[in-house]
Formats: C-alpha cells, sequence, structure tokens
C-alpha cells in the first residue's frame, strides 16, 4: 500500500534516532513527546489500513484510503512531524541527548540540583532499607529460637 508522503511521519533519520529513544523512567521534553504520539498516531493509522481492512468502509481502491474521512487529520501530529522533520539536525540531536540514559531512576539533574536528586533517592530508600532490616532481624531471631528449642 502506498502512503502519501503527508501522512508518512517522520523522515527515516528522524525515525531510527527517535526508536532509540529510552521511554522508561525518563523525562523527556515537550517536542519529543510530541513526536513519539505524532509517530504512533501514523504508524497506528498505516498498520490498522494494512492489517485490518475490514475495520474500513469499503472503499473503491486502495489510495482512497488516505482521502476524505479516512485520511489523518490530527492537528498536533502533523505540526510535530512537520517541526521535526523541517530542522532534522536539530532534531536527531535533541533525540540523541534523550537516549542517554544516567542515573538509577531517569536523568540525574544538572550540579546544583544534583543534591536534591540523591537525598530524594535516600529518602525514598530508607522504607525498603528498613523493612529488609526488620526481615533480617526477623529471620535471625526465628533461626535462634529453633536452634535453642533443638539443643533442649
Amino acid at each position: 500500500m502506498d502512503v502519501p508522503s503527508e501522512f508518512r511521519g517522520a523522515d527515516a533519520g528522524i525515525v531510527a534516532e527517535l526508536s532509540r529513544v529510552r521511554t522508561d523512567l525518563d523525562a523527556l521534553g515537550p517536542e519529543i513527546v510530541a513526536l513519539l504520539m505524532a509517530q504512533g498516531y501514523f504508524l497506528a493509522d498505516f498498520f490498522v489500513k494494512l492489517t485490518m481492512p475490514e475495520l474500513l468502509p469499503v472503499v473503491a481502491s486502495a489510495g482512497s484510503r488516505y482521502a476524505g474521512v479516512l485520511a489523518p487529520t490530527w492537528p498536533p501530529a502533523h505540526a510535530a512531524v512537520a517541526a521535526a522533520n523541517a530542522n532534522r539536525e536539530a532534531t536527531c540531536s535533541r533525540l540523541a541527548g534523550a537516549q542517554r540514559r544516567v542515573g538509577l531512576l531517569g536523568r540525574v539533574p544538572s550540579a546544583p540540583w544534583r543534591w536534591w536528586y540523591r537525598g530524594m533517592l535516600l529518602l525514598a530508600s530508607a522504607p525498603v532499607v528498613s523493612l529488609g532490616a526488620m526481615l533480617l532481624a526477623s529471620l535471625a531471631v526465628g533461626a535462634y529460637v529453633i536452634v535453642a528449642w533443638a539443643a533442649r
């Protein structure tokens, strides 16, 4: 199925960079989030038309799948893709920056805020550490009681 260029999404080079962006636990900028959603919108439209034609109304030809009411017309998706394709090098540079992952819970902030990040990480891990210590202590007491009972 031939897809008109305005409904293909981002440029192939941008898509290659976009595929390397980790979306788990990372704080991404709004332009990257918009581009991820836009590319997903165009891909979902394409794959529904390709693999589930029974969901579409009867159309005269494959070319009419992108005409009239069947054309993907979500304005934010078109705007995000147009902005990314217009500034290909800058977009690829931003996406390369979004690919880097530093730290246990996503991106570590810049130097002035690093102390805050580490403090929050320590505060968040305190309950887990204390529960682990209590579990080990109860296991040690249980083992002592069993050994003392068996020794009688």
